[in-house]
């Protein structure tokens, strides 16, 4: 099997007369992807946000449909339970300054640059603040070089896109929102 960017996926099955065929899984375009939501009973206001979101993945596609209808109060930006607990234990895995950095970021914009964060990252309040204030790290440098180490990993862990030098981006928005969902209230 292969990927949609034609990675090769997995092997081949090995069974003695079985013929196997390798097929490329393509998104949906949005027309496909807005269909196949509307089919699901979801107005055609919602179904376009819906389509959006799942990136014309047809799997998550059917679990916003199914977290829309699951609740009443959904909205179409709501990140469906599934794919946030996904989100959050990946995010989990990069440490607390991974944490920090990404929860810092999905407050301050989608896509983002250095200095957006590292300025964020000074005007910060709270916990976060006390972490990344700490006296023997107050260096400008070492807090730099914290912010570039938590970047490097959550662009190797795929929650974040590096798209220009210094310029990077949530992979997809459900990474986002489900960060920005699990922040407390102030």
């Amino acid at each position: 099997a292969r990927h949609r960017d034609g990675r090769r996926v997995g092997r081949p099955a090995r069974i003695a007369g079985v013929t196997v065929e390798h097929l490329t899984l393509l998104a949906l375009d949005h027309d496909a992807a807005t269909e196949l939501v509307r089919q699901g009973g979801v107005d055609l206001a919602v179904a376009g946000p819906l389509a959006d979101r799942s990136g014309g993945n047809p799997f998550l596609l059917q679990q916003l449909v199914a977290a829309f209808h699951d609740d009443a109060t959904t909205s179409a930006h709501a990140v469906p339970r599934p794919a946030r607990d996904i989100v959050l234990r990946r995010v989990d895995r990069l440490g607390a300054d991974g944490q920090d950095v990404l929860r810092l970021a999905a407050v301050v914009a989608a896509a983002f640059d250095f200095a957006m964060l590292r300025e964020a990252t000074a005007a910060a309040s709270g916990s976060f603040a006390g972490r990344w204030s700490d006296p023997l790290q107050s260096d400008r440098g070492q807090v730099e070089d914290r912010l570039l180490t938590a970047l490097e990993r959550a662009v190797t862990a795929k929650l974040l896109d590096e798209v220009d030098v210094d310029r990077w981006q949530f992979r997809h928005s459900l990474v986002r929102d489900a960060l920005l969902g699990a922040l407390s209230p102030p």
